[in-house]
């Protein structure tokens, strides 16, 4: 499966929406039942690109296409926000976050500096223990200490109005690679909606 490109970074990423939809019936004496349809809500974020070469578009452009449009799922981490967590000597290993993590069982996260020399960095899908700890499925103790921990989904897809990516807004410039002569450098600001698939 392919990864969302790390290069450019967004110049921004939304806090997520949560999609959540539930079932509604109505009884004959008029009470409402509500059930969710899914066992854990999805995540949609939106990254903005704000004054990026015309390069950068083209690697974001040329990847979504490869994907056409959110056809073919890809792997995304959070390029922008990275938590401080500390782990505990246990099996598996159990993090906590300084604050409300706002995690859900079977959701995943990043390990990308850990206690042990990293031994321990990947991906993990979780169990929600509390509002401020979770246990990384499948891991082995090595010991305490602190690292860092990013939101990470496994499979997501681009979401586009009418499956329609617009074109980008031009700040300056025609679309060019390699400016010449009296030509400006070109800039574009775009952004690209991706959502959590189950």
């Amino acid at each position: 499966m392919a990864d969302y490109p790390q290069t450019p970074l967004p110049s921004h990423v939304s806090v997520p929406e949560f999609i959540d939809p539930i079932f509604r019936m109505t009884t004959d004496s008029g009470i409402e039942l509500r059930r969710v349809k899914h066992s854990r809500p999805r995540r949609r974020f939106t990254m903005e690109y704000l004054g990026k070469t015309a390069n950068d578009m083209h690697l974001i452009r040329d990847f979504l296409a490869a994907q056409r449009f959110g056809a073919i799922p890809f792997s995304w981490w959070h390029p922008t926000a990275t938590d401080a967590v500390t782990f505990a000597a246990t099996s598996p290993i159990a993090i906590s976050y300084n604050g409300a993590h706002g995690l859900i069982t079977n959701q995943m996260v990043g390990i990308f500096s850990s206690p042990g020399g990293n031994a321990r960095n990947g991906f993990y899908t979780v169990t929600r223990l509390n509002s401020v700890q979770i246990s990384l499925n499948g891991s082995v103790s090595i010991g305490t200490g602190v690292g860092t921990a990013r939101v990470y989904i496994l499979a997501a897809t681009g979401v586009f109005s009418e499956d329609t990516w617009p074109g980008a807004t031009v700040l300056r410039g025609p679309e060019t690679l390699s400016p010449i002569g009296g030509q400006t450098p070109p800039a574009y600001n775009f952004s690209v909606t991706i959502e959590e698939q189950l």
